[in-house]
């Protein structure tokens, strides 16, 4: 009996710990850099020049969105060059922060799961367009 109700207890705490998840919230996106990362002649500096094996090179995306007095720094990282260009500052995208991650849902379609550089709160609270 006291094993059911210690495993009853846990199940109705790790309940109460999903159903805490905030919903997303509107935010401006007010900024997007692309930096290249790595490359396979990064991986192998010493390999003869021709002789480098080829493989994907990755990006990260740096997004920078303000949620009303709190501005955002998230890396999200892609095979894809031409990500960049699908954002524009100024944008209304939709929010949700998190310890560790952002999810950033742009344009009502997929949400993107990057993680959370930095976050601080910006002096002047009126709205970026």
């Amino acid at each position: 009996m006291r094993f059911l109700t210690c495993t009853l207890a846990v199940l109705v705490l790790v309940g109460a710990a999903f159903a805490a998840v905030k919903p997303a919230e509107k935010a401006t996106l007010i900024s997007v850099t692309l930096s290249e990362t790595s490359s396979p002649a990064d991986k192998y500096p010493d390999a003869q020049p021709g002789r480098v094996a080829y493989g994907p090179v990755t990006y990260t995306y740096e997004f920078k969105v303000r949620q009303g007095c709190m501005e955002y720094t998230g890396l999200y990282d892609s095979y894809n060059r031409k990500f960049a260009g699908r954002f524009h500052p100024g944008e209304d995208v939709e929010l949700r922060a998190t310890k560790r991650l952002l999810y950033l849902t742009i344009h009502g379609q997929e949400t993107l799961r990057m993680s959370l550089a930095s976050h601080h709160q910006v002096a002047d609270c009126t709205p970026v367009k």
